[in-house]
């Protein structure tokens, strides 16, 4: 629903201005009426007391996210280190300028390392028969370190053993144990004092944000300042909205309050409703459906709130599109730990994590009524208990796309009937809207009456019984009576009759249009058979993969197929799930909500504060 507004006219005495701008930031409450004329302050670039001088917000910003970048490097070497470090503990603390001398000198050393068994199996065996030394440099329980020095390049008899990287990783770092722990040291140092002046940078953020905000209220103040009105060089007058439930919080504040006279509006002027800004109020249950409303346009103050009427059809149609059960269980689980991990440290997320519990819910029972968790065919499988909850199939899915429809574009003509209806104030406004819901029911009912339904399908055996039950002639005579009433009351505000019929007949042609509406909704089918036959191509291929049986290695592929494939099928189904509801709703049902827009959103003049504050 939309908040009822009333409307505040102020005539400030001028000594007491500045002080009661402030009181109404602090009450923040009234929406001042005007638009700010000049030119908009850049605050990032303003200068930071306390600082050098010269230095300002933007630059500050920039070298903490410099010196974050170094901090982070610095880092990463250090845990390569430490991987390399890690890598050469097994072989001790030799000198690599010696391994390169004997190397020169034609003495190969390679080194490797096996599970102790394949070493007491095939390498002592090759000791016997090749003039290659080895030896062991360490072991653990289950890992033989050696080195084979060698006058040939590789030793043909033992090529199988996989030979350690390690060789031309320390080649190129030509670098020993002591070494290492040196440049390790070095590296914990810059860290230390990376950190700190990190620590310094963060320190001066957190002043330079507390600085910005007390620039970002002056500002708001100097915006509040030029939509005064002076008069008389000692008076100013101002006008805005607030809230009209807040209005005994706008009164004690004005009464305690000197050098002050106010007038309070609560019947708006007709000529002011298109100024009026708009500020949605609903259930908790629909208010985080709001950001689904504000990416496409407010609605204008003297219409309806279509928040709460799209906002379940919303979540069945995310449903029908995703429907599937496994993808739904994952997907709530996700919402679930963000709720419990994510949500305390970053409260803004509630709404899309409402969102999306509603989302995941309509996902698992979609699915569950369908037959179908992670792309597999419940109904062929023939699972116990869950086999039996299932009511639809893929035909099925494709008329229920259809009926869900019609449902609510005929909602959307009844809103319509309601909207022109009160706006006008008169009931003849709303007889055109009223005359399509009259059209379509009966086109649609000539259309069923000699069709029919599986018998499976009980939702389509109702409508078709409904239809048959229907005489002919009376569906005939709705038929016409939806068409006079389009043509003889589609705009109220025309006076001449025939001019009137002209603009009936015009909307007529519409009727294409609403039956063109009607198929978009195979959308909702088409995105849903899509998703589930990605998942049974991708559980089809994962079992090819599995079917290979080789060891270790298939089971493994298998794995990360299936979790690869149904990820990137989930991801993609919930983007389409979301953008096909999205456009349903935007111009399907907007359209024939008769959702004209344009409203201008309520923003009081108020004063900005830190979130840790």
């Amino acid at each position: 629903m939309i908040e009822s507004m009333s409307k505040l006219h102020l005539v400030i005495h001028k000594p007491e201005r500045e002080r009661v701008l402030v009181k109404l930031q602090d009450l923040g409450l009234v929406h001042i009426m005007g638009h700010q004329d000049g030119h908009q302050d850049n605050i990032d670039s303003i200068p930071i007391a306390g600082l050098d001088s010269g230095t300002d917000s933007e630059n500050i910003l920039s070298t903490i996210e410099k010196k974050q970048q170094i901090y982070d490097s610095l880092l990463a070497q250090k845990d390569n280190l430490l991987k390399i470090h890690t890598q050469l503990l097994p072989w001790g603390n030799f000198d690599w300028k010696t391994v390169n001398k004997l190397k020169e000198a034609g003495m190969n050393i390679h080194f490797f390392s096996v599970a102790k068994k394949q070493y007491e199996k095939e390498v002592e065996l090759a000791n016997n028969v090749i003039n290659d030394s080895i030896f062991i440099i360490s072991q653990t329980k289950s890992t033989v370190y050696f080195v084979i020095i060698s006058k040939s390049k590789e030793s043909k008899e033992i090529k199988e053993i996989k030979e350690e990287p390690l060789q031309l990783l320390a080649e190129l770092n030509s670098i020993n144990l002591t070494e290492l722990k040196k440049e390790v040291s070095k590296l914990e140092i810059k860290i230390e004092i990376s950190k700190q002046e990190l620590k310094k940078l963060n320190e001066n953020k957190i002043a330079i944000n507390d600085y910005l905000l007390k620039v970002k209220n002056k500002k708001s103040l100097s915006d509040a300042r030029k939509k005064l009105q002076e008069h008389y060089g000692s008076i100013y007058a101002l006008s805005g909205w607030f809230p009209k439930h807040k209005k005994k919080a706008i009164e004690d504040l004005l009464k305690n309050t000197n050098g002050v006279a106010h007038v309070i509006e609560d019947d708006i002027p007709e000529s002011e409703l298109a100024q009026t800004p708009v500020l949605l109020k609903n259930h908790p249950l629909f208010a985080p459906f709001e950001k689904i409303t504000k990416l496409f346009d407010l609605p204008s103050y003297t219409e309806f709130d279509l928040t709460p009427l799209f906002a379940p059809f919303f979540v069945l149609f995310f449903g029908f599109c995703f429907g599937d059960a496994g993808y739904g269980v994952v997907l709530l689980s996700a919402i679930i730990f963000a709720t419990i991990i994510i949500l305390p440290k970053n409260p803004s997320i509630k709404p899309f994590l409402i969102i999306g519990s509603m989302f995941s819910l309509s996902a698992i029972f979609w699915g569950v009524i369908t037959g179908t968790i992670f792309g597999i065919d419940v109904l062929s499988q023939k699972w116990p208990i869950i086999s039996n909850l299932i009511v639809f199939n893929s035909s099925h899915m494709f008329n229920l796309a259809l009926i869900i429809g019609l449902v609510q574009i005929l909602f959307g003509l009844l809103i319509q009937v309601l909207k022109r209806s009160l706006t006008s104030g008169s009931v003849l406004a709303g007889l055109s809207p009223l005359g399509w819901i009259i059209l379509v029911i009966s086109v649609m009912t000539l259309y069923l009456q000699d069709k029919s339904a599986q018998d499976d399908f009980f939702i389509g055996q109702t409508l078709i019984s409904f239809c048959k039950w229907v005489p002919a002639n009376y569906s005939l005579a709705g038929l016409i009576f939806g068409c006079m009433l389009i043509l003889f009351f589609n705009d109220m505000n025309t006076k001449n009759i025939f001019v009137r019929i002209g603009k009936g007949l015009w909307e007529l042609y519409g009727i294409t249009g609403i039956f063109g509406d009607l198929l978009s909704y195979i959308r909702l089918f088409a995105l849903g058979v899509s998703s589930a036959i990605l998942g049974v191509v991708i559980n089809s291929m994962a079992m090819q993969i599995l079917n290979t049986k080789i060891p270790i290695l298939s089971p493994l592929l298998f794995v990360l197929f299936l979790v690869l494939g149904h990820t990137g099928n989930m991801l993609l189904s919930m983007l389409g799930s979301f953008v096909h509801p999205l456009r349903l709703t935007f111009v399907e049902f907007y359209k024939n909500a008769g959702f004209a827009g344009g409203g201008k959103a309520y923003q009081p003049l108020k004063k900005f504060v830190n979130i840790h504050d």
